[in-house]
Formats: structure tokens, C-alpha cells, sequence
């Protein structure tokens, strides 16, 4: 079996110089390796998606607790009569 520095390195996804196997980032490049860059993503994904569930239940909260119109709504019937006719001047 290998244990020199050879079988401790392997080489960067981006930049494909040889890195040490044990590196979260390439020293040359700055790409994350293995699986953190996954992990960070589906991360901020799931929290995108969660913060986007809380802000329309927070929004569907405060739409149904607005206050009630105590004037009876216009259904669009007749208008009403004016108390006396208009002046009609000729």
C-alpha cells in the first residue's frame, strides 16, 4: 500500500492541480471541494423555500385579520333619489 504524499493528493475539480485530499478549498483556485459546495446550496435552498412559506402565511395571516367594513356594501341597485329636484334654470 501507498502512504507517500502521492495517494494523499488528487487533483482540483477547476484548476486540476494537484491538492491535498484533506482541503475543503483549493489552495490555488479557491473551489470548494467534495461535497460542501453541494451541501451549502441545497442549504440555502431549503431555506429560501421555507422563508418563502412563512412570508405567504404571514401575508394570508394579515389579509384575513383586516377589519370589517361597517357600511353595508353597494350592490349596485338603484341609485338613491335626491331630496328635492334640481333648479333648472332657463
Amino acid at each position: 500500500m501507498d502512504t507517500g504524499p502521492a495517494s494523499q493528493s488528487r487533483k482540483c475539480k477547476r484548476c486540476l492541480q494537484p491538492i491535498h485530499s484533506r482541503v475543503r478549498r483549493c489552495p490555488h483556485c479557491g473551489e470548494m471541494q467534495g461535497q460542501d459546495s453541494r451541501r451549502i446550496l441545497m442549504y440555502i435552498g431549503i431555506i429560501g423555500i421555507a422563508l418563502a412559506i412563512v412570508l405567504v402565511g404571514v401575508g394570508l395571516f394579515l389579509q384575513g385579520s383586516a377589519p370589517d367594513d361597517t357600511e353595508p356594501a353597494d350592490d349596485g341597485g338603484t341609485p338613491a333619489q335626491p331630496a328635492k329636484p334640481p333648479v333648472l334654470d332657463r
